[in-house]
């Protein structure tokens, strides 16, 4: 069995169901492919499953103008069996068959390393968007994804929408989402920049939470501009038909 799903989509299920059914020890999926969004951490990733699951999971990147995915990177099992806490990012991994990757910063030139914009295309492919009646065979797309290149390897950093400046200070909103879903407590939360001024930390529990207590948890793995000015505990996050949070 197959299953492709945002993260966000599987999360739906809860860690607990996760790990007792989609990623048990007997379960029959075969694949997980985890796409149209940021990669779970290493550490939630594996506490998603159960003793003995052998299910390869795979990060899968891609965005609309190509209509289809682009690159995909399987996660070691040497990674996944490892009972040590891992941080390290999971990266994009390698093109897709016809799919060309580049990396480009502010100024259009190439990057080989560091940071810049994903631009995505095909040698042979094109995707047509709204009123377009040609396209050039070699068009690149500008995916609004920025990344990090380490000795060859990319990984994300999040969406141009997603990057604030909040306390003088450059934020990327996704990594207070990936740092709080790496507590213990939290089944899932979202993180939302509301009326470019306020940050605010969505979050399900698993059990009966005193929010000071998330707070100083928070405190010991974010810089102090990335703290969220408010707390709101909610039973369940809302999805669109996509699989995305509203």
């Amino acid at each position: 069995m197959y299953l492709q799903a945002t993260p966000t989509l599987l999360r739906r299920f809860g860690s607990q169901r996760i790990k007792s059914t989609v990623l048990s020890t007997n379960t029959s999926l075969r694949v997980l492919a985890l796409g149209g969004e940021a990669f779970p951490s290493l550490t939630v990733l594996k506490s998603w499953r159960g003793i003995g699951n052998k299910t390869q999971i795979f990060n899968v990147y891609g965005i609309t103008e190509v209509s289809s995915w682009a690159t995909f990177y399987r996660i070691p099992e040497k990674i996944l069996n490892s009972t040590l806490k891992c941080e390290l990012p999971v990266q994009l991994g390698f093109p897709l068959l016809g799919t060309v990757v580049e990396v480009k910063d502010t100024n259009g030139f190439t990057v080989q390393e560091g940071n810049g914009q994903v631009f995505l295309g095909g040698r042979n492919r094109v995707c047509f968007l709204d009123d377009e009646m040609t396209v050039p065979l070699g068009t690149m797309r500008a995916t609004g994804d920025f990344v990090t290149i380490k000795d060859g390897e990319i990984f994300f950093l999040g969406r141009k929408d997603s990057q604030i400046k909040r306390h003088g200070k450059r934020l990327n909103i996704e990594l207070v989402q990936q740092v709080a879903e790496g507590l213990q407590q939290v089944e899932s939360c979202a993180v939302t920049w509301y009326n470019q001024e306020k940050l605010i930390l969505f979050m399900v529990s698993k059990n009966d939470l005193v929010k000071d207590y998330i707070f100083k948890e928070l405190q010991k793995h974010l810089p102090s501009h990335a703290i969220p000015d408010e707390l709101v505990l909610i039973d369940s996050l809302p999805f669109t038909s996509h699989g995305k949070i509203i």
